[in-house]
């Protein structure tokens, strides 16, 4: 079946009289001087002599900030940078009137020990662990022991707790079939992905177990 539409033909034919006056056209073009174009013959005559002063190009984010802003931000300080300056102004003025260093911790009175009045310091034989005091005067025994005693205590707690988690956790699943944990104690197995039930299938857990790894070997 022939095609309605037929092949355009390449390269293109075209007449005398068509390409005489396409070259007379392109000899009118040549002949006529092209105007170039400057900015300044754009410009309208009022704006002619007047100097533009154009910036360098530069980014708005980079831009230093006005000077008013940038000592406002210098001169503004948090609230705790100045009661620490103030502070140790004081303790300053305190130290060169008495001609000596003030130290900045010195031994709080009214952290005393109920127990022994002295101050609840490691020096003075007190500790602190989880919630619970230690004086070494009242207790008989050192810093370091009643610490070792109380992170033993405390390693054994966790390890408690997370056996007893992992007992919660691992409850067994109920057969669908006598509706009974699926523990071996209850007649229930697994073999190469396959399950076994002995009230189902009325037999032993061992006499299946026994089938399935012969199967296996002859396989």
């Amino acid at each position: 079946m022939k095609s309605k539409f037929s092949k355009p033909h390449w390269p293109p034919v075209i007449s005398p009289e068509e390409s005489e006056k396409r070259r007379r056209f392109r000899k009118s073009l040549e002949r006529q001087p092209s105007p170039q174009a400057s900015p300044w013959s754009q410009w309208p005559p009022v704006l002619k002599n007047v100097k533009v002063l154009v910036p360098q190009s530069a980014s708005v984010a980079v831009l230093p900030p006005p000077t008013a802003v940038a000592d406002a931000a210098l001169k503004r300080v948090p609230r705790a940078t100045i009661w620490r300056r103030k502070k140790r102004a004081e303790e300053d003025r305190k130290a060169l009137k008495h001609g000596k260093a003030i130290a900045r911790r010195a031994n709080p009175k009214r952290f005393t020990c109920r127990l022994c009045g002295q101050p609840k310091r490691l020096e003075f034989g007190h500790s602190f662990y989880k919630g619970k005091s230690f004086c070494a005067t009242s207790a008989g025994k050192s810093v370091t022991q009643w610490l070792s005693e109380q992170k033993r205590m405390a390693g054994a707690d966790s390890v408690s707790d997370v056996s007893q988690r992992r007992r919660k956790t691992d409850k067994p699943y109920t057969c669908h079939l006598c509706q009974k944990p699926k523990t071996k104690d209850y007649g229930h197995s697994r073999y190469a992905a396959k399950t076994f039930c002995s009230t189902y299938e009325g037999k032993t857990v061992e006499l299946w177990l026994a089938e399935q790894r012969a199967l296996a070997r002859i396989k």
